[in-house]
C-alpha cells in the first residue's frame, strides 16, 4: 500500500480515531501505533537508513523508498 492509497482509504474517517496495528495476518496481538520512520529503503523484509553511512552503502541499489510505521 502506498501513502496515497492510504490516505483514500482513512480520508472519510474521524480524524480523532486511534491507529492500532495488527501484529501478524492472524490478528494475534494488536498495539497503537506510536512513531514514524521516514528516511529508509525497503527491499526483502528489510529496512535500511540511508541517513547513516553504513547502512546506505549497505542497501541494496534496487530497494525502494518507504515509509515504517512503529507499534
Amino acid at each position: 500500500m502506498t501513502i496515497k492509497e492510504m490516505i483514500a482509504a482513512l480520508k472519510d474517517l474521524d480524524e480523532s480515531l486511534l491507529v492500532v496495528l495488527a501484529k501478524d495476518e492472524e490478528g494475534n496481538g494488536f498495539k497503537p501505533l506510536t512513531d514514524t520512520w521516514a528516511a529508509p529503503v525497503f527491499k526483502d523484509g528489510k529496512a535500511w537508513d540511508l541517513n547513516d553511512p553504513d547502512e546506505f552503502d549497505a542497501a541494496p541499489d534496487d530497494a525502494v523508498p518507504c515509509v515504517v510505521l512503529w507499534p
